[in-house]
């Protein structure tokens, strides 16, 4: 059976800002989110994901 992802997880379903604050970014000298790491951070996750779900053959919720 093939798994095949015919609409992409919406951005907000994605624990970015858990990710963000796991990693320690964005913290000390007033820096702000900047929307080219948030992206960068998404399609990180994104991947991540694809890579469970491929190794494992079962989708995460």
């Amino acid at each position: 059976m093939m798994l095949v992802e015919v609409t992409a997880p919406a951005a907000a379903a994605l624990p970015v800002a858990m990710l963000r604050d796991h990693l320690r970014l964005g913290t000390g000298f007033d820096l702000a989110e900047d929307a080219a790491e948030t992206a960068a951070l998404a399609g990180f996750l994104r991947a991540a994901v694809a890579t469970v779900e491929a190794r494992t053959g079962k989708v995460l919720l």
